[in-house]
């Protein structure tokens, strides 16, 4: 089954990880690890239901990383680096990240 609604809260999440790369008030900060938590916690439980355990510890790892309750504490470069992997990683999911297809039906 696709999930229109969850492929538009990645990329809308993705673009904001890069907005991320220019000057904002700590506000922005925290709603952007808010939301990055948020779809990625999604995203891990999906790949719970689905039986894809690796996509399920990445996502994971990644909504712990950015859970906006106990900051990790990087300089701005290395979230910068951070951000920007993130981001890519997000797209590529909208492409690589599906339920999968057994025997023509999905499982």
């Amino acid at each position: 089954m696709r999930h229109p609604i969850f492929i538009l809260a990645r990329l809308f999440c993705a673009a904001l990880l890069l907005w991320a790369l220019a000057r904002h008030p700590i506000g922005y900060y925290t709603i952007l690890r808010l939301i990055t938590c948020v779809v990625c916690a999604y995203a891990a439980y999906l790949a719970v239901q689905w039986k894809q355990t690796g996509w399920a510890f990445v996502f994971g790892s990644i909504a712990v990383l950015f859970q906006p309750f106990i900051a990790f504490r990087m300089t701005k470069q290395t979230w910068n680096y951070v951000d920007v992997a993130i981001a890519v990683f997000l797209v590529a999911t909208v492409f690589l990240f599906r339920e999968k297809r057994v025997n023509g039906t999905l499982s």
